[in-house]
């Protein structure tokens, strides 16, 4: 009988694999997916670039400025920040609700971005405070524009 047993091959039990934990991996990678969809569809949207614009003019805020080359340097950063914010490529194409604040503040940054050097001497009296003071400004701007309640 040994002999009859020998080239006999009794197959291996298999376990079943449940069907539970194919539909749990396949919910897993929709949610997954799901997830990666919409975290790239907010970071496509205004509000994430008015955020991170928001975040940059904050870091601005630190950077000591102590000549009128300094806050030049800060103005124009500032302008290209707005001009993020805004989605526009220049911020004279921005239409503000409020227009005769918008110009009071458009001239004044135009004035410490394209100011010729003996009008940066007349302004840097008064540089770090009108900087600040312009940095607020154009954070309260980007919230206006993109109705942000804070």
């Amino acid at each position: 009988m040994n002999n009859q047993l020998q080239d006999l091959l009794i197959p291996v039990k298999q376990t079943p694999v449940s069907l539970i934990i194919f539909w749990a991996l396949g919910l897993l990678f929709l949610l997954l997916g799901l997830a990666i969809w919409r975290w790239n569809k907010y970071r496509s949207s205004s509000a994430y670039a008015v955020y991170i614009t928001r975040k940059k003019i904050n870091d601005l805020k630190k950077i000591p400025c102590e000549t009128a080359k300094e806050s030049q340097t800060i103005a124009l950063k500032v302008t290209y920040l707005l001009c993020e914010g805004f989605a526009v490529t220049r911020l004279d194409q921005f239409q503000a609700s409020d227009e005769l604040g918008w110009s009071s503040f458009y001239n004044r940054l135009n004035s410490l971005c394209y100011s010729s050097s003996e009008n940066r001497e007349n302004i840097e009296n008064n540089k770090n405070n009108d900087i600040k003071i312009l940095l607020d400004e154009a954070q309260q701007w980007l919230k206006r524009a993109n109705n942000i309640d804070e």
